[in-house]
This record gives structure tokens, C-alpha cells and sequence, in this order.
């Protein structure tokens, strides 16, 4: 949420999108897995797709771009630890850890954000 003040909801929308891409990019950085050649090929064009559409005359991204780009690749973490975790553990417990660590960080950020 931090991105919108910076960028446009549209533009931060755009690039959310690319979770879906950070996801296998990610899993071949850093746990060595390999990608499929349509799978990149559907990286690139959903990258340039993105880009097409979120480029609205204005090359250069600013701050909240990039705030949503880190957005996008912590989300993309957060889905391949779910699922090392999902076949370790029961929905409900995961899910209950996902509400308690979001509402506790949401606290500490509601604390900091409106003293």
C-alpha cells in the first residue's frame, strides 16, 4: 500500500501482475530449478505486456514502482515457501500462522505509520 502514494493504482495493479513471473524466476535463481523454454517465453511476454501497459508515457518508474515490484517478488517468495510448507503442515494451521504474523505486522505498522 505503501507504493500508492508514490504511483498510480493502475500502474501498481500492472505490475502486481508480475508475481505470477518472479515465482519461477526466483525458483531458478536461487533453488537452481530449471525453466522450460515456453515458460520463459511466456515470462517475456507477459514482462513486455506489463510493461506496454504500465508505460503510460512515462519511461522512467518511480519510487512507488519499485515498491511494487518488491511487493511482487516478496509475494513471490511467500508463494514458494507456502508451498515447501503446505505439504509439511495443515491448512488451517498455516492459515492461522498467515492471519496472526499479518495482524501482528499490521499492528506494528499501524503503530508506526499513525503514532
Amino acid at each position: 500500500a505503501t507504493g500508492l502514494h508514490y504511483t498510480s493504482a493502475d500502474r501498481s495493479a500492472f505490475i502486481a501482475a508480475l508475481t505470477v513471473v518472479m515465482v519461477p524466476l526466483i525458483e531458478r535463481v536461487f533453488m537452481n530449478r530449471k525453466i522450460q523454454a515456453r515458460n520463459w517465453a511466456a515470462a517475456l511476454l507477459a514482462v513486455g505486456g506489463v510493461g506496454l501497459l504500465e508505460c503510460d508515457g512515462v519511461i522512467a518508474p518511480n519510487v512507488g514502482d519499485l515498491l511494487s515490484l518488491g511487493m511482487a517478488l516478496c509475494w513471490g517468495v511467500a508463494f514458494i515457501k507456502l508451498e515447501k510448507y503446505s505439504s509439511r503442515h495443515s491448512p488451517l494451521v498455516l492459515t492461522g500462522a498467515q492471519l496472526l504474523s499479518v495482524s501482528a505486522l499490521s499492528l506494528i505498522w499501524v503503530g508506526i505509520d499513525h503514532p
